[in-house]
């Protein structure tokens, strides 16, 4: 998802909240399933070696965090019936 998709589609900050997923926790990628998971936007950041990511605390950062980082995924698709 976009950096204007997040903020079109998720109003607020409750609604960016991402937990880990099951795998991630028994892989031992996390250790709390209570704990929000950074994850990325398909968005540039500020530089070339930045994308714009939600934070833990469900903010939206434009300016980007280095690509490297492992923050998760989250995948997003439209599906026309």
């Amino acid at each position: 998802m976009s950096r204007g998709e997040a903020e079109a589609y998720f109003t607020g900050d409750t609604q960016r909240v991402c937990k880990p997923a099951t795998s991630a926790l028994s892989a031992g990628a996390l250790t709390n399933i209570d704990v929000c998971c950074c994850w990325w936007l398909r968005s540039p950041g500020d530089n070339n070696r930045n994308a714009a990511y939600i934070s833990d605390s469900n903010d939206l950062h434009a300016y980007g965090q280095y690509a490297e980082v492992a923050y998760a995924v989250r995948p997003a698709l439209w599906i026309q019936l």
